[in-house]
């Protein structure tokens, strides 16, 4: 699988997991389990959501690669579930194309943020790491927004960047349960693939 993400989803996901240490506190609490792979299909059962990624377009990522991201020595569930505890983090599922799309499913603990305010609260760290990382914005680059996620409508940030005269978009979908913010992340060439491949995502007994 190639190594290289279009935006820096790591560093999304770094800067906004202190936002969730900050505000954690007394919730609703529920025991994390990692999604499961089956064949060509991505299933989270605490979530309630699934979706399939045909083979001739996609590279599922294996638990080699998963253990890479996490810094794990595996990337078994057991293995993201201790990576979630030591880091209050986790990648649990990544697919790319040969295009450079890419989706990612993470999972950060422990936070009493809504998920209209956790993109908000998001939104500056993700433009400095962006920033950062050279690619281009400009204003209104970056928005907060509401999405129909998977038959349930959720928070979600939109973003478009310039990187060597391309323009990519990004939508990261806020999917929080329990004590946990998930992140489904979403980087495409054009804003109509990202939202082709967010309605990939369907509820399990929809």
């Amino acid at each position: 699988m190639s190594k290289k993400i279009i935006v820096t989803t790591a560093a999304v996901c770094a800067c906004i997991a202190m936002f969730a240490t900050a505000c954690a506190g007394n919730v609703e609490s529920i025991v994390y389990a990692p999604g499961t792979l089956s064949g060509e299909t991505y299933t989270n059962t605490v979530l309630g959501v699934k979706a399939n990624f045909d083979s001739s377009e996609w590279e599922i990522a294996d638990e080699d690669y998963l253990a890479e991201m996490n810094e794990t020595d595996g990337g078994s569930a057991e293995d993201l579930k201790k990576a979630l505890e030591e880091n209050d983090m986790v990648f649990e599922f990544m697919a790319t194309k040969e295009s450079g799309t890419n989706v990612s499913v993470s999972c950060v603990a422990g936070t009493l943020m809504s998920e209209d305010r956790y993109a908000e609260a998001s939104i500056p760290g993700i433009k400095e790491e962006a920033e950062a990382s050279g690619y281009e914005l400009a204003d209104g680059d970056i928005n907060k927004s509401k999405v129909t996620f998977a038959g349930a409508e959720h928070s979600c940030i939109d973003a478009k960047v310039g990187y060597s005269g391309m323009e990519i978009w990004e939508k990261m979908v806020i999917f929080r349960k329990g004590q946990y913010i998930y992140m489904f992340t979403i980087t495409a060439l054009t804003e109509s693939e990202a939202n082709e491949i967010a309605n990939m995502f369907e509820p399990i007994n929809g």
